[in-house]
């Protein structure tokens, strides 16, 4: 008799859960089961989406700059990103040049070993983030013996630029263009001695002519 009455008992219950929810009830069922999977899902989604969106964003990127010790105006940096993709035609069309900026942030205060920021710069150059940069006197001597600069016998021996101020650094080689008057005031820049140095680990030759054509035409 009483399995007669468990089995009539889980019948009522296996009814009553078959009976239709109300609006309110979906709407907890669905917060109790779903809710966290669901969102766990859409985050997931959006950093794919993020992912998708930057890997995109880098592959039409071709070519990066930035300063060093001194910072350039606003309207400059267009200058340097469009204006150099227009120079280089349509077969740069849909491409990216991108400038960046002070790549050396010393921040201000007590609070930061200059060391770390330093070796955090060499790391980013190392890592491939720059293709060259304009660097102050003062900091492009400092850097001058750590070999991140690229080795631009290539662009002194091409006649077109073979009378240029070059200058050598890590065991001899040529690895900097002193700016002339010429070129400093198309980056908005006098009285300063800047140098155009190009990352080691980037060997983009052509387009490294081909700024140094842009920033000298």
């Amino acid at each position: 008799m009483a399995d007669s009455d468990q089995v009539k008992e889980t019948a009522s219950v296996e009814k009553e859960n078959k009976q239709p929810m109300t609006f309110r009830q979906k709407i907890d069922y669905f917060k109790d089961y779903y809710l966290l999977k669901v969102v766990l899902v859409l985050l997931a989604l959006v950093f794919v989406g993020l992912f998708i969106r930057d890997a995109y964003k880098n592959s039409k990127t071709i070519y990066t700059g930035g300063t060093v010790g001194f910072d350039l105006y606003d309207d400059k940096f267009a200058f340097l990103s469009d204006g150099f993709i227009n120079y280089l035609g349509d077969d740069y069309k849909g491409k990216k040049a991108q400038f960046g900026g002070n790549a050396l942030m010393i921040p201000e205060g007590q609070e930061y070993e200059r060391n770390n920021v330093e070796t955090a710069f060499v790391a980013q150059v190392n890592a491939g983030m720059y293709n060259y940069l304009f660097m102050a006197k003062k900091e492009f001597d400092y850097f001058v013996d750590v070999d991140i600069y690229q080795d631009i016998s290539y662009i002194k021996e091409d006649p077109r630029f073979s009378g240029l101020d070059y200058v050598t650094g890590f065991e001899g080689k040529t690895v900097g263009i002193r700016l002339s008057e010429e070129a400093l005031s198309k980056l908005g820049v006098s009285d300063m001695d800047i140098y155009l140095v190009f990352a080691i680990k980037k060997n983009q030759n052509d387009l490294n002519l081909k700024f140094v054509e842009y920033l000298y035409s």
